[in-house]
């Protein structure tokens, strides 16, 4: 069974509580870099904000050692997160074995409430969660309910 997952949150920028977010992506973190823009020098979080609020198409990189948010410790998640024109999307990528519940479907199902609750915090207006570098069709859950993966999860 693969258990490495993509969860992806689209958004618009203006809508996204971007400073939230880079304060909770940035609380347990092993690196962080900028793809785009290139040669970008940062020592705070100001500064990468600064970055975010000055620059129209960002690519930026998080690799956390853990991801803690509303009870669920999620460890070593790569994070990357793209503005471009106007959109957000950001992408969690982890292996959900790594989640400490009793099967792969409670695993999918304590997943579902916790991308409501990051949803709704940081303001995205959809969220996907995908076998790593799905197909269209080959998702567990999205905004609007599960999809077809989800059914072929271990009870």
């Amino acid at each position: 069974m693969i258990t490495a997952i993509d969860i992806i949150f689209d958004g618009k920028s203006s809508i996204v509580d971007l400073h939230s977010l880079l304060e909770a992506l940035l609380v347990k973190f092993r690196d962080v870099y900028f793809n785009e823009p290139e040669d970008v020098e940062f020592t705070t979080h100001e500064d990468i904000i600064n970055v975010f609020k000055s620059e129209v198409h960002i690519d930026f990189v998080v690799s956390l050692n853990e991801l803690n948010m509303f009870g669920i410790a999620i460890p070593d998640v790569f994070a990357n997160l793209g503005v471009y024109n106007g959109e957000i999307e950001l992408l969690l990528f982890f292996d959900f074995k790594d989640l400490d519940f009793s099967d792969y479907k409670a695993s999918i199902d304590h997943l579902r409430i916790w991308t409501t609750e990051f949803q709704n915090k940081f303001k995205f207006e959809y969220v996907r969660c995908q076998i790593d570098n799905g197909n269209e069709d080959e998702y567990y859950f999205d905004s609007h309910g599960i999809g077809p993966c989800y059914n072929f999860l271990d009870k």
